[in-house]
């Protein structure tokens, strides 16, 4: 298992920096890709619980989100498409609530055609997980396109990365959880003692005090390499740290509910797409708000 996971990195990280450093059409069509599976993924297993989550509505919510996020803050691929593609804050504004209107009041026209059909249906019950899934995938996704397209330009710090702010939001945001994760493992594989919580009954206290630790390590480096303000590093590793596993034991929640083990298996030792970015999907808002706190966007 470890030497899957270690290949799998070896591929798979080399392939996100890339993207994140590139930017533009290139990172939005990774988020979408791994967004769109992580819906498929999310779907397919409530479906095997018996709970039914319409593609129909989840799908077009998680393509749209990123899609919107991307079309207010990068500009328009074409020029002809001037105007077309780009959105001004009050219609992106009302394009994301005209979306999670579709996610909402979707979630219950289709209950209605569904009971129809049969009056047993848990109503509620699937509603609330289309509604769930819809915004637990979408949303998150549309905050590491706003991370890489964070508008703040400064003076790089001397010996600092030449990169764009928002490659090197994303890249320490990446960086941190990874250590996170890495840390929280091995730390907890070698001296972890006391069960954490029975959500996820392998983690223990002693691997949550490592990844915390190994987060504010990797930050503070990561921070003087990418030549971010102290005051965002020693704001946001912390919080990263604590979120990042937070998000891996909210997956952890939802697996555990679901009675399954795994939500895929397109990595290689890690899982699938929800197994693999759980802690970047709660990670990718706080980063934005700590820069928008530090930067002021």
């Amino acid at each position: 298992m470890l030497i899957r996971r270690v290949l799998s990195a070896v591929v798979g990280i080399p392939l996100v920096v890339a993207a994140v450093v590139v930017g533009g059409p290139v990172l939005l069509l990774l988020v979408l890709i791994l967004a769109l599976l992580a819906a498929h993924e999310f779907i397919t297993k409530c479906r095997a619980a018996g709970i039914n989550v319409p593609g129909v509505i989840v799908y077009p919510v998680v393509f749209v989100a990123p899609t919107l996020a991307f079309a207010w803050t990068e500009p328009p691929l074409l020029p002809v498409l001037q105007g077309a593609i780009t959105l001004s804050g009050g219609e992106m504004a009302l394009a994301l609530l005209a979306t999670m209107l579709y996610l909402g009041i979707g979630s219950l026209l289709f209950g209605i055609v569904r009971y129809h059909r049969d009056q047993s249906i848990q109503v509620v019950r699937d509603v609330g997980a289309t509604a769930l899934g819809g915004l637990y995938i979408a949303i998150p996704w549309s905050f590491v396109v706003l991370v890489r397209t964070f508008p703040y330009v400064g003076a790089a710090a001397e010996g600092a990365l030449r990169l764009e702010t928002g490659a090197k939001l994303l890249l320490f945001v990446f960086l941190v959880t990874w250590a996170t994760d890495v840390t929280a493992y091995f730390v907890g594989r070698s001296v972890g003692k006391r069960k954490l919580t029975p959500v996820s009954p392998n983690k223990t206290f002693e691997g949550a005090v490592g990844g915390l630790v190994g987060a504010i390590a990797a930050g503070m480096c990561a921070g003087v390499v990418l030549g971010l303000p102290l005051s965002f590093t020693w704001a946001a590793a912390p919080l990263l740290g604590v979120m990042g596993q937070m998000g891996d034991l909210a997956k952890s929640i939802l697996k555990r509910d679901l009675g399954t083990k795994d939500f895929g298996s397109l990595i290689p030792g890690h899982g699938g797409s929800l197994d693999r970015f759980d802690s970047l999907m709660v990670n990718a808002p706080i980063a934005f708000f700590c820069a928008l706190a530090v930067f002021g966007g």
